[in-house]
This record gives structure tokens, C-alpha cells and sequence, in this order.
């Protein structure tokens, strides 16, 4: 964030203090949050077990992550690596997972 910011010539303190507080409220929170909720929804969750299939997908997403950074950098989009690559992903992720009906989990 504050590379965007610093891109844009808004106020690289300001917007870093900001950003600091919310990873550390996504961090702390959040997590904390959730797994309370999760516990007494569902008591008997377990961790899935490693696939090689799962290991694909990621070294896939990868490299759709690294085409839209490229992408993002031809368009001249502010902080390709970050929305070429968070966009790619994410059109990538929703579009095979509408289309086969399954979420494939990376």
C-alpha cells in the first residue's frame, strides 16, 4: 500500500500507520473471531490432507498470478504486481469454478 501510495503521491505516513493498524486488526481479530464462531458451529473439523492435485493448482495460480502482473504492466495499471495479480487470479479462481462447478482449493 504505501508503494501504491507513493505511486500517487498521497502521504506515504499516513497511508502506512492506516494500513499497519488494519493487518494487525485483520491479524489479531479476525482470526480469533472466527475460529470462536467455527468452533461452536462445527466441534469435529479437521485439516485436509495434503493432494499432489492441490500442489497443481497452486503452481497454476502462480503462474496466472505472474500473467496478469505482466498484463497489468502493459496496460500501465498502478502496482501491476499487485492488481494484475489479484485480478488475474481472482477472474481465474471464479471462472473455473463456475463453469466446473467445484471450488478448487490451491
Amino acid at each position: 500500500m504505501p508503494g501504491i501510495a507513493k505511486e500517487v503521491r498521497a502521504n506515504t505516513v499516513v497511508v502506512s500507520i492506516i494500513q499497519t493498524m488494519r493487518v494487525f486488526l485483520v491479524i489479531l481479530i479476525i482470526p480469533s473471531v472466527v475460529s470462536s464462531w467455527a468452533s461452536s458451529h462445527y466441534p469435529f473439523q479437521t485439516a485436509s490432507s495434503f493432494e499432489i492435485g492441490k500442489l497443481l493448482w497452486t503452481m497454476l495460480l502462480i503462474g496466472i498470478a505472474c500473467s496478469g502482473h505482466q498484463l497489468a504492466k502493459y496496460l500501465k495499471i498502478p502496482a501491476p504486481w499487485l492488481m494484475g495479480s489479484m485480478v488475474g487470479v481472482t477472474v481465474f479462481q471464479s471462472s473455473t469454478s463456475f463453469y466446473m462447478d467445484h471450488d478448487f482449493v490451491s
